[in-house]
């Protein structure tokens, strides 16, 4: 018989050693990528924040009717199942961005919403309310401090506001930033506001000629708008149709609520006489009881 040769153990004990030092640092070569890969993602939306010229996406909630500007660095989106808002993070997760809308049940004003705010947050660094608005900045952790700027503005019965969320040490980054965010939502929602003095809505029309009404709406929500002629024989419903919708130009147009697209309806004057048009925005499977935007329109038809 053949025999075997022995390997000496101090042979044997060489080679685990260096087989576990290949395997730690094949690791820490793995390790050292991934660093280097968040670090250059880290350095790229640091470069877009301290960037004189922050490129903004906007987001359009069709439930509650705003629209705010955000900047470009949030990647990972989820939308809320009832339409209420959605929650943005950039790509390693380091800031959040939450946008939402809500009912505004007890009619609160900015001073009682934000006396709500304080019951449930901590380390409060500023705060401030008026009639409309609040606004509070506090924050949490201890090791790595995260600071929070809540913002949020009363509409009719609805609030809406945002929460955006960033360390401490990049909070000279995030500063005009929020003050964008805040003067927008603040100018859009007082838009939204005007938009439902009918006075502002009101329409001309001849007889035997069509008017125009346009709104914006996103019915892969479920949401549409529906309309009740006050007085048909006055005017009556010609055509619809719908466009992709410009939601940066949409904000401007008094009476266009929601995004995705554009929804025309031409009616046709049939003679002299004044009537109402009224449209209000829920869900189709829903009753009108379910309405989230009423936006009502005058029409002065002349011979």
């Amino acid at each position: 018989m053949k025999r075997m040769l022995r390997m000496p153990v101090s042979i044997i004990v060489l080679i685990l050693v260096f087989s576990l030092i290949g395997c730690g640092n094949s690791k820490n070569i793995a390790n050292t990528e991934a660093n280097k890969t968040n670090t250059a993602s880290q350095t790229t939306e640091q470069s877009k924040l301290n960037s004189t010229s922050v490129t903004y996406l906007t987001y359009t909630n069709a439930r509650f009717g705003f629209s705010l500007s955000y900047p470009d660095i949030y990647t990972v989106k989820t939308e809320s199942d009832n339409g209420d808002g959605i929650t943005m993070k950039n790509e390693d997760k380091r800031y959040t961005l939450k946008i939402w809308g809500a009912n505004n049940v007890s009619n609160d004003n900015g001073t009682k919403l934000l006396a709500a705010a304080k019951k449930r947050v901590s380390h409060i660094a500023s705060e401030s309310a008026d009639d409309k608005t609040y606004q509070i900045e506090y924050s949490g952790g201890d090791e790595n401090p995260i600071i929070f700027d809540e913002i949020g503005c009363t509409v009719g019965d609805q609030v809406c506001g945002f929460i955006i969320s960033y360390p401490e040490n990049e909070k000279e980054s995030f500063k005009d930033i929020v003050t964008k965010m805040s003067t927008e939502l603040t100018k859009n929602a007082t838009a939204k506001t005007s938009a439902t003095d009918n006075s502002s809505l009101t329409l001309t029309a001849s007889a035997g000629k069509t008017v125009a009404i346009t709104l914006d709406e996103n019915t892969t929500t479920g949401y549409s708008w529906h309309y009740v002629i006050g007085n048909t024989d006055l005017i009556k419903f010609d055509s619809e149709n719908t466009a992709d919708s410009d939601s940066s130009a949409a904000s401007s147009v008094p009476g266009r609520v929601g995004a995705g697209s554009e929804h025309t309806w031409n009616f046709k004057g049939l003679k002299a006489g004044t009537t109402k048009i009224t449209f209000k925005y829920y869900r189709g499977w829903e009753t009108e009881k379910a309405t989230v935007n009423t936006v009502e329109y005058t029409v002065k038809i002349t011979e």
